[in-house]
């Protein structure tokens, strides 16, 4: 199966878009918490065409946010 780069409405995404799935394996995590992620507001998302997607960035922007300890 082949990732759909994304579209960049308005300059605000680059990268990839990852369907909800994707992303779980991608944090390695289910893909419930991953919904309850988008439904709670940590996480944005699109739906696009009935699906679910994810940008890249948007995750890389949550796990930044995510981030416990270390340097920043």
């Amino acid at each position: 199966m082949q990732r759909r780069k994304a579209a960049t409405p308005r300059g605000e995404h680059n990268g990839e878009l990852l369907t909800l799935q994707e992303c779980a394996v991608r944090l390695s995590i289910h893909h419930v918490t991953v919904r309850r992620a988008i439904k709670s507001g940590f996480l944005p998302a699109f739906r696009v065409g009935g699906v679910i997607r994810i940008s890249n960035d948007d995750i890389d922007a949550y796990l930044r946010r995510r981030r416990i300890g270390g340097a920043r």
